[in-house]
């Protein structure tokens, strides 16, 4: 798939007015259910133009039963006066006979019309009201072949207004030759003789993919919205000549009226309806009018529905292009130094915003001022380097980071922006461990735009020295929102749109930041059956996702993603390949787990899903293979799960990732045991976390080589636990000539013999400052102490903490045979880390990596160590290196190492 930047990508308007939830809308939706069709659409998806009348012919429409004539129109007499879409509407003059007589118009096109691809036939219908007596108005829409006819009638109709008429057509046969399309208009409830007229337009058809309905973007009203540094350029259409008011309304605004919002500009439609104008991005209410809906109101009426900015035109803060990964593996990461050991190449980690974000200003030297709206907010700075420490290691060694987006129960820290919490969250018992993002106040809106822009523009903006943050995951598993994004008791309809301002407002804050960032809405494997809860607390997926892009693509469609969790049907049992609740049939499997997860970017490849005619992508954010029984029988199980879930999202278009959760099993993950590793209870007894690591499991060598030329070796028992003799029996596409995309490091002789006396080239001596030399992993700072670089840390005693160093220049070492550097530790650290050890990693431009460990003074004397680099094909272009040191012990471990006189001889 491509990757194009923001401003590359704009939807552009489909071909009739989507009127889903519009409480202003000026049209309404009426659903038919034919005979002989069960089943009854009420909204219309995007479609194909039948008859739209703008060559100002009645396109072979003809007067039937009670109507005198029908001509092609501009305008016409009752409300709105003006055609759904385009320049014209087709007109019937009725004769004045019992109200509840049938007016009839029809066509019988001179070649039978080839809708067998159709789920849908709908038409716009308007009309005069005020029929003597009547109770109500009544449509009746017929569909011929032959002698075999569809007929639906809908009730319900209000006139002075388009209403559209949707007609299920999926099951019937007759639908691939289509002879005749007849709509009757009749009063309900009097007899008495009246005069009327009726109108019809936009008369299509459409093809809902797999039954999903997406209702089509308007071309009514506002209809494009775009962003450049200071202005806001609103276009659409209206009638000829008319004048328009510009107005921005804020996204909480649920009922929107002529007189929502702001009223920010005005204009005069031209000849042909189309209308311009351009607004500044002065903040209204606190809030960049990037996040804001603008309306367009004709003669006190809402045209169309509102829209907001879907171009962003901007100048990003950045323009680096989305990094490029060697492969898919992924992982959920705890331990930085451990990542890079295990090759990985994305990497999710989680985000509290209440964590970062003060409810008011602190101290100076602990607050971070951030000003969004023209109003100042505040991080703590503490908090924030702590997620620096988390994401820099990572985004330096070329993982491609992404951030999951939460809200934190934060009810018992008064200091937090309690705010960010949906003031309707139920959290504790019998409620949900995470609340959604509070979208339905003003002050949560600003709140949560503030720390979307403070999060993409620390780590996605223009300074890399923080870390790069690549993609922006918004909420945890929102089709199950009880548990994971609890917003209060909502139906999916009351859920989406709240849900999906947070979203947008993620999409537009990031790309403020960054034109190649991406933002991923959050779905575990329910599909088409929810996980349970109830209508209110849970949803099926597939529910869901046509829900939201009926949402964004209605109201100014941007590039949202999705982030899938795959996990087993059984969460205990790691033999996905036994599952019975994923089929192959995407449009009726309960789940999507990793037996069946290639067919979700299939089904987003359908065309009522795609952005900008592509696929959205695709990434697995989080799945995991639990350890039954946690005995080795169990870890090899585990493993075994990992090894054909890798297989599987390797060889499947359209997925981007696949991020394994966990690294290290946690103590309190409802007894699952999910991790690469065991967890250390010692450490948690002795105040650590409940997620330490203690012991690497079976799959730790399969994930960690699993992307290399061992490959096939780290997982060949894994074939006999699942029945299979070869990969390919449940691997479509495997290749085993493809899976080795990661060299491995080259281990490299490491020597204690003492520095050379000649014929060294010095890198760093650093005696004045730092030589370009950072905190890695775990590290806290590093300076220049009497000559040596001082690297300070607060870290774990058995995991690496370091620095490194990337040459503006790499170094070419093609006539050294080694590179030597001196490193110690304080003898004061010892009784309490254990006997200190080094590893110093080379990075070639070549790809390849060498490496060299070893034990190094105990007693805090300088040791000289030499790396053997003679036989490293990398050696001629060294870009970047790294030196680590580590403890034995598993206790919290703070101080300092330091080296110097690092060079190559």
């Amino acid at each position: 798939m491509s990757t194009p930047t923001r401003r590359a990508v704009r939807r552009t308007a489909l071909s009739f007015l989507a009127i889903f939830g519009l409480a202003a809308a000026s049209i309404s939706v009426v659903a038919v259910a034919p005979a002989p069709v069960a089943a009854a659409t009420t909204t219309a998806s995007q479609s194909t133009l039948l008859y739209g009348f703008d060559d100002g012919t009645t396109q072979g429409w003809a007067a039937g039963t009670n109507v005198d004539s029908v001509a092609a129109v501009t305008s016409f007499l009752n409300t709105p006066g003006t055609p759904l879409v385009g320049s014209h509407a087709l007109q019937a003059i009725a004769a004045g006979v019992a109200a509840n007589a049938p007016r009839v118009i029809g066509v019988a096109p001179s070649t039978p019309l080839d809708l067998s691809t159709a789920a849908e036939l709908s038409v716009a219908v308007n009309s005069f009201g005020g029929a003597p007596s009547a109770t109500g108005y009544g449509v009746t829409v017929t569909v011929r072949s032959g002698a075999s006819t569809v007929v639906g009638t809908a009730t319900g109709f209000t006139p002075d207004r388009w209403n559209r008429i949707v007609v299920d057509v999926s099951a019937w046969a007759g639908r691939s030759s289509v002879t005749g399309i007849d709509v009757s208009f009749a009063a309900v409830g009097s007899s008495t003789p009246w005069g009327m007229r009726y109108q019809i337009d936009d008369v299509a058809w459409s093809a809902a993919s797999g039954g999903t309905v997406i209702p089509a973007v308007t071309t009514r009203g506002v209809t494009s919205v775009a962003a450049d540094d200071s202005q806001i350029h609103i276009a659409g259409t209206v009638g000829a000549s008319q004048s328009v008011q510009l107005r921005a309304v804020a996204p909480t605004t649920e009922v929107i009226t002529a007189t929502s919002g702001t009223a920010v500009g005005s204009t005069t439609a031209n000849s042909a309806g189309s209308f311009s104008a351009s607004v500044a991005r002065t903040p209204i209410d606190g809030l960049d009018p990037l996040y804001l809906r603008f309306i367009a109101v004709v003669g006190g009426e809402v045209v169309g529905t509102y829209r907001h900015v879907d171009d962003f035109a901007m100048t990003p803060s950045s323009s680096r292009p989305y990094p490029v990964a060697v492969n898919k593996k992924g992982l959920q990461v705890h331990l930085s130094d451990d990542a890079e050991e295990l090759g990985v190449q994305h990497a999710a980690i989680n985000i509290d915003l209440t964590e970062i974000m003060l409810a008011a200003a602190g101290p100076t030297a602990d607050t971070i001022v951030f000003t969004s709206g023209g109003i100042d907010y505040y991080f703590d700075r503490a908090a924030v380097a702590a997620m620096d420490v988390q994401i820099k290691p990572l985004s330096d060694n070329e993982s491609i980071v992404n951030l999951i987006i939460l809200a934190g129960d934060a009810r018992t820290r008064p200091e937090s922006a309690q705010v960010l919490m949906h003031p309707d969250a139920v959290l504790g018992a019998g409620g949900g461990v995470l609340p959604g993002f509070n979208t339905v106040t003003a002050d949560g809106v600003r709140h949560l735009t503030a720390a979307m822009e403070f999060v993409a523009q620390r780590w996605s903006g223009a300074d890399l020295s923080h870390g790069r943050v690549s993609g922006f995951i918004i909420g945890n598993e929102i089709d199950t929102p009880w548990s994971y994004y609890n917003s209060g008791h909502l139906t999916i309809a009351e859920f989406v749109p709240e849900y999906e301002r947070a979203l947008r407002i993620a999409d537009a804050a990031t790309a403020a930041a960054s034109d190649t960032t991406r933002v991923y809405t959050s779905m575990d494997p329910a599909w088409v059956q929810p996980l349970g809860g109830g209508p209110t607390k849970s949803y099926a997926g597939k529910d869901v996702l046509t829900a939201l892009t009926t949402q964004t693509t209605q109201h100014g469609d941007y590039d949202w993603n999705v982030a899938h969790h795959p996990y087993p049907e059984n969460i205990g049992d790691p033999a996905f390949w036994d599952d019975v609740q994923a089929t192959a049939d995407i449009d009726t499997s309960p789940l999507i787990t990793l037996k069946n997860i290639e067919l979700l970017p299939t089904y987003l490849s359908r065309t009522p899903f795609t952005f900008d005619g592509a696929q959205r992508r695709v990434i697995l954010s989080e799945q995991g293979c639990d350890t039954p029984g946690g005995d080795l029988a169990g870890e090899q199980l585990q493993a075994a799960c990992y090894a054909l879930a890798y297989y599987k999202v390797k060889f499947s278009d359209g997925i981007d990732n696949f991020i394994l959760h966990r690294h290290v099993d946690h103590m309190f993950e409802g007894g699952f045991r999910l991790g690469l590793w065991t967890w250390d209870e010692d450490r948690y007894d002795n105040g650590g976390s409940a997620n330490e690591p203690n012991q690497q499991k079976v799959i730790y060598e399969v994930f960690r080589d699993i992307d290399t030329e061992r490959s096939l070796q780290v997982t060949d028992f894994a074939k006999a636990i699942i029945g299979i003799s070869d990969w390919s029996e449940l691997v479509p596409g495997f290749d085993a000539s493809e899976l080795a995309d990661r060299p491995l490091p080259v281990t490299v002789g490491a020597a204690t013999t003492g520095a050379p006396s000649t014929g060294t080239t010095v890198l760093s001596d650093f005696a004045t400052g730092v030589d370009g030399w950072r905190a890695s992993d775990y590290s806290s700072g590093v300076v220049n102490a009497s000559g040596a670089l001082a690297v300070s840390f607060t870290a774990n005693a058995k995991v690496w903490r370091g620095t490194d160093v990337v040459w503006g220049q790499a170094v070419d070492a093609s006539a050294a045979s080694s590179l030597w550097l001196r490193v110690r530790t304080s003898a004061a650290d010892v009784p309490l880390a254990g006997a200190p050890t080094v590893k110093v990693k080379l990075y070639g431009a070549d790809g390849t990596i060498a490496e060299g460990t070893t034990a190094i003074s105990a007693t805090g004397q300088w040791t000289d160590v030499e790396l053997d680099i003679d036989g490293w094909t990398g050696r001629s272009s060294i870009e970047r290196i790294k030196v680590w040191v580590k403890g034995t012990t598993n206790v919290t471990w703070t101080g300092t190492f330091e080296i110097d006189d690092v060079g190559i001889g």
